[in-house]
């Protein structure tokens, strides 16, 4: 039997939204990553914030990142990175959970996203596919919807297929109800018990 190998790649839309009080509006309002960081120099000392922005008014915000830190502390080219605004470095920041959490904002995740890699017939006729997903930042997707949308199946029917055997996944996970939180997960798909778990 053959066996197809593709890799995806699976990227958020969008950083995750804080939604807290905004001072202008006087409401709760999402605060958006805004990709700058704000760095304040005091004797020696580095106070770092990555800066939001109010999704209705434009107000600012900053997130701290790091209170009264030594430059000797931070990567040179770390601290590059942030003075020049580095776009990849604030993602990096604004899907930090710990940090998240911290800010004391309630976190909204994205519910969208792109997937790069190349496009499969994923339930041909013969031979295993196996997919390998990369996940650069974690944003709680569900594992079921996100096959759903990619096959353009139902969710019942991703279910059928995952308690079958038809889809399995490394490491193994329940595919029903798992929030993807790796960095990594492989997918194999046996395309002829995919056949048989539809027509049943």
């Amino acid at each position: 039997m053959t066996t197809e190998h593709v890799r995806w790649q699976v990227i958020p839309a969008h950083t995750p939204l804080l939604v807290r009080h905004c001072a202008h509006c006087d409401e709760q309002r999402p605060f958006y990553c805004h990709e700058r960081f704000r760095i304040n120099g005091q004797k020696r000392k580095l106070d770092i914030w990555l800066i939001y922005k109010c999704s209705d008014c434009g107000a600012t915000w900053n997130m701290e990142i790091a209170a009264r830190v030594s430059p000797k502390d931070i990567p040179p080219s770390q601290l590059r990175a942030m003075e020049a605004n580095d776009a990849v470095l604030a993602w990096g920041y604004a899907f930090d959970v710990p940090t998240l959490r911290q800010s004391g904002a309630q976190i909204e995740y994205p519910t969208e996203y792109h997937v790069l890699g190349p496009a499969i017939e994923w339930a041909a006729d013969e031979g295993v596919l196996t997919i390998e997903l990369e996940f650069p930042f974690r944003f709680d997707l569900r594992l079921d919807r996100f096959l759903q949308q990619q096959f353009s199946v139902s969710r019942a029917q991703v279910h059928r297929l995952a308690l079958s055997g038809a889809i399995m996944t490394k490491p193994v996970v329940d595919i029903t109800r798992h929030k993807i939180r790796e960095s990594r997960l492989n997918l194999t798909i046996d395309r002829p018990a995919v056949r048989t778990a539809m027509r049943s």
